[in-house]
């Protein structure tokens, strides 16, 4: 066979094999380019279906899914949709009967793909979506597609086999030549050349080879370096990388970009406008600033054209992109696409942690400052602008000690932990200083803190106002100290003054001195003008004390009416009669009270340092021993101390501890004084008066002991024994056939309580007594005093069937109330009227008118101290009914009452 012929049949073998090479490539190509198209709309319909089932699941409105489902059937290969809630009841369907069944998986029919999709949201499943696709037209495509392929190359080999034989005859040596070289260049030889002479084709061809296979060889060495400076590090780098032209499509990118984009519905490839990028891309976007979607295309690609800008977007997927484009010289654009979403998701947690932490410190009623190494402000919270009356502006950057000052010297300490110079507290400590606002000073608690945050020291102050507890504490320190009603030192503090006054007189070798100040006859203040009365007037006592003094000197109130005043710097105890003089002097001035003048007098004892004592104590102790002396000595003056009244104290209470002990032995006694009726001259009565024969001074008077026992609290022990001793010495007399009618005991003031009641209902229960044989005698001041205890205690006696008489009529605070408002039987007329009644006129119109009072009121009289016939003849021709006195028969022990009634008409 001739080498055309075998040239023609290589060259029809070779390129049948080409073209069926050819054909399959092609036919597969369009097979899986075909089948890869059906399943990218197949994969577009299912994310479509996903979102609207979603929805429909979660709006519960399956309407939108149907129709779309409808509509999508009649344009796309959509066998049927199924959608399935959590139960796995169908709740949407193509075919509508399917609804309410369960949802099975689909049997598996040729032709027919299925495709079961879980759905869910934000982590929690909502239901399955069950989707079939028919693949019947993609099967008539590829049919079709195969058919003419066929047709083609059957075509194409004719013609084929007619151009090889004519080929064969004019390219039999020479192509064998460039087949040759064409095989070396296939082989990957680039340095292959043809060499053929002459002007014919093949030569012509031959030529263009070597000079295409040149061309060739630089191009690839361009590309490969090309290649290798760009493409090669973008793959590497973890940042998106794309390049537009300056027609704005893509040239270049890397497979980190596409990443980015997956999903979207344009695929990045080359060619592709920026413009239908950023529209395909926009669905994909979260963040569009507030815009619509294609105010933020517009805005995205004139940013792209400006080639020179920065930007972020977030994707749908929850991931953050930083974008920055820059402009090339070409025109084109290179952008870099860079991840930053665990930065944004820091930045975020951090703005969320600031945001807590401002919420927290402007919920925190203290100020909260934050401050660099060096002292500066570097934020604060509300409270801190609040409590120094600036604006934060105004407060950071300020060196924090600027905002206060110190206490005084012995805040300079603590003012300067918080100097200029830098913050000296290691760990915490608490700083207490002034602060500086525009209303004026005030008192702040520092808490400072020492931390250190990412290698860096800084502080933390906390600043709180401590104004409040200040003025608390000095309140509650005044009102420990001073007295509530005069604003006075009260005795806590006065202990205090003294220590100094002594201290300042040692050092100075001065003396001081110690003034006890009591106000005579305050309680009848109180008794007749009322409580409210007699506060008002210690008050004003109070001031005129403090004005006759120095303020160095301290007056002070030791309670009820009693003041004590610390006069110091004394070069000589005499110099202390000038202030002393002043204060009894303006004591003396009356004194306005609720629109009355009130008179009152004040006596004082007064004792000195260092001559009356070298101690406080002492000198409080001989200050009142001299006031006690000034008492006794008709009030209304003053006394200094000497030893000798020290000496009378000391006898005093040696005497009120004899006192308590004759109680214990029994050692008191009582004597009883007849008491007889005017007009008959018969006994009707005794009183019994208490005695006390002491074993060292003998007999001690009634109006020493008595006064001693109410002072020293013994005389409710004193008046209870009197009760009891005249109940049982009574009881006795009756036994031993003496007839006794009344017996009659002195109650003093002290006395007239509940406890007296007690005291009286026992003593006459112990004696089997009635009551009407007991009869107590009361002063006007024991019903003065305390009126609303008085009253109770003189109505319950009453009512058991105790007499009252009221005793010593006219010497004290007479009043006719007293003579109405309580149940009394009796007015004893006091001896001091009757002894001077037949020589004074007035004391006759006095004891006149008490007969005449009281018998008005349905009450006798009863007349003490008779102790002439004189007297007794008056005081019968007055018509006053009873009388008593050593005139008609003196006091006696009981063992004589027998027979001393013996003698007297019973």
């Amino acid at each position: 066979m001739g080498l055309r012929f075998r040239i023609a049949i290589t060259i029809l073998v070779l390129e049948a094999c080409l073209v069926a090479a050819v054909l399959f490539v092609t036919l597969r190509y369009v097979q899986q380019t075909t089948r890869a198209q059906f399943e990218i709309g197949d994969k577009v319909t299912i994310n479509l279906l996903d979102d609207l089932a979603r929805i429909a699941l979660l709006t519960d409105d399956f309407a939108e899914l149907q129709a779309f489902v409808e509509e999508t059937r009649n344009t796309t290969r959509l066998q049927s949709v199924a959608l399935a809630d959590l139960s796995g009841q169908v709740v949407a369907a193509s075919d509508t009967g399917r609804i309410g069944d369960d949802i099975v998986p689909n049997e598996v029919v040729p032709g027919i793909r299925s495709h079961l999709v879980p759905l869910g949201a934000y982590g929690l499943q909502l239901g399955t979506l069950a989707v079939e696709f028919n693949d019947g037209d993609l099967q008539r495509a590829l049919n079709t597609a195969y058919r003419r392929g066929f047709l083609i190359a059957v075509a194409g080999m004719v013609v084929i086999a007619f151009v090889s034989i004519g080929t064969g005859h004019f390219l039999t040596r020479r192509l064998s030549r460039l087949a040759r070289v064409a095989d070396r260049v296939a082989g990957g030889d680039m340095n292959l050349r043809v060499n053929i002479k002459g002007r014919d084709e093949t030569a012509r061809v031959g030529i263009a080879m070597n000079g295409m296979l040149d061309r060739l060889s630089a191009q690839i060495h361009d590309v490969t370096q090309s290649r290798d400076r760009l493409y090669v590090p973008t793959e590497a780098i973890h940042d998106g990388f794309a390049i537009w032209n300056a027609e704005d499509r893509l040239v270049l990118f890397n497979s980190r970009f596409v990443s980015f984009y997956k999903g979207v519905p344009v695929d990045p490839k080359p060619g592709l406008k920026f413009e239908d990028f950023v529209r395909a891309t926009v669905s994909h976007t979260v963040n569009l600033n507030n815009l619509s979607g294609e105010e933020w295309i517009e805005r995205r690609i004139a940013y792209h054209r400006e080639g020179d800008s920065s930007f972020e977007v977030r994707l749908r997927d929850g991931r953050w992109l930083h974008v920055d484009e820059r402009r090339m010289a070409d025109g084109g654009v290179v952008a870099i696409y860079n991840e930053v979403t665990e930065a944004k998701n820091r930045e975020q947690a951090l703005l969320d942690s600031q945001d807590r932490l401002r919420l927290i410190m402007d919920s925190v009623g203290e100020g909260i400052a934050t401050l660099d190494e060096t002292g500066k402000i570097e934020a604060i919270n509300k409270a801190m602008e609040k409590l120094f009356e600036r604006s934060t502006d105004d407060l950071v950057g300020r060196p924090f000690h600027t905002l206060f000052m110190s206490r005084g010297d012995s805040g300079q300490t603590e003012l300067s932990k918080i100097t200029s110079g830098g913050l000296t507290t290691d760990g915490f400590e608490r700083i207490a200083v002034l602060g500086k606002r525009k209303s004026g000073t005030f008192p702040v608690e520092i808490g400072l803190n020492s931390v250190s945050w990412r290698g860096q020291s800084m502080y933390i102050a906390s600043i709180r106002d401590v104004t409040e507890q200040h003025q608390a504490h000095s309140m509650i320190l005044h009102q420990a100290t001073h007295d509530a009603l005069t604003g006075l030192p009260n005795r806590a503090l006065i202990d205090d003054r003294l220590e100094q006054a002594i201290s300042a007189a040692r050092r100075t070798d001065k003396s001081c001195a110690v003034l006890f100040l009591d106000i005579d006859h305050f309680k009848s203040i109180n008794d007749t003008l009322g409580h409210t009365v007699g506060d008002e007037l210690l008050v004003k006592v109070a001031e005129r004390l403090r004005s006759c003094v120095r303020e160095g000197d301290t007056v002070a109130r030791m309670g009820g009416d009693e003041f004590l005043l610390v006069i110091g710097d004394l070069p000589q105890p005499q110099d202390v009669l000038k202030p002393v003089r002043k204060i009894l002097l303006e004591i003396r001035k009356s004194f306005s009270l609720q629109g009355r003048d009130v008179h009152i007098r004040a006596s004082l004892g007064i004792a000195f340092f260092p001559f009356d004592a070298d101690d406080r104590t002492q000198l409080l102790k001989n200050a009142d021993i001299a006031l006690y002396r000034a008492k006794e000595h008709g009030r209304n003056r003053f006394e200094l101390f000497d030893a000798s009244m020290r000496d009378q104290a000391t006898e005093r209470g040696l005497l009120e501890a004899d006192l308590r002990q004759a109680l214990a032995d029994d050692d008191l006694y009582l004597v009883y004084q007849p008491q007889f009726d005017m007009a008959s001259g018969h006994s009707i009565g005794l009183e019994a008066l208490a005695r006390w024969n002491h074993p060292r001074h003998g007999d001690i008077s009634p109006a020493l002991f008595i006064p001693l026992a109410e002072e020293c609290g013994l005389i409710n022990d004193v008046g209870a024994w009197a009760v009891q001793q005249a109940c049982q010495d009574l009881i006795g007399w009756r036994a031993g056939g003496i007839s006794v009618s009344r017996i009659a005991v002195n109650v003093s003031p002290r006395q007239l309580n509940d406890e007296l009641f007690e005291q009286v209902s026992q003593s006459l229960q112990d004696a089997n007594l009635d009551p009407s044989y007991l009869e107590l005698e009361l002063t006007e001041t024991a019903l003065i005093r305390d009126r609303q205890p008085a009253a109770r205690a003189i109505s319950r006696l009453r009512a058991l069937g105790v007499g009252l008489a009221l005793d010593d009529f006219g010497t004290g605070y007479s009043s006719l109330s007293h003579l109405r408002r309580y149940p009394i039987q009796r007015v004893k007329v006091d001896r001091t009227f009757v002894r001077d009644l037949a020589s004074d006129p007035a004391d006759m119109a006095v004891v006149r008118a008490v007969v005449g009072l009281s018998h008005g009121l349905g009450m006798r009289v009863v007349a003490e101290g008779i102790e002439s016939n004189e007297q007794l003849t008056i005081l019968r021709k007055m018509g006053c009914d009873e009388g008593q006195g050593f005139f008609l028969a003196r006091p006696c022990r009981a063992r004589d009452i027998p027979s001393l009634l013996e003698l007297v008409p019973g």
